[in-house]
């Protein structure tokens, strides 16, 4: 039977990794939200520090969460009248 400790490091890594996701999938993919820094998407999931929710994406991912949003934005609309 796993210590409360190992229980815990384990609960971190989960909610960690579901707001690394949320943060990918609702926020970083969303178009609204292409002005919005990087800083202040990973704070709106609970990443008090920049840096750190970069460092932790990029191991989670392979890509910066820029890079990652740049690859994955929806492309823009054409303009109207063309």
């Amino acid at each position: 039977m796993a210590g409360p400790c190992t229980r815990a490091g384990h609960l971190r890594a989960h909610l960690r990794d579901r707001d690394l996701s949320a943060a990918r999938i609702a926020s970083l993919a969303d178009q609204n939200a292409q002005y919005r820094t990087i800083a202040a998407i990973g704070h709106s999931w609970g990443f008090v520090d920049a840096t750190h929710f970069s460092k932790v994406f990029k191991q989670a991912y392979g890509l910066s969460p820029r890079s990652w949003r740049d690859l994955n934005r929806p492309p823009s609309p054409p303009p109207e009248g063309r």
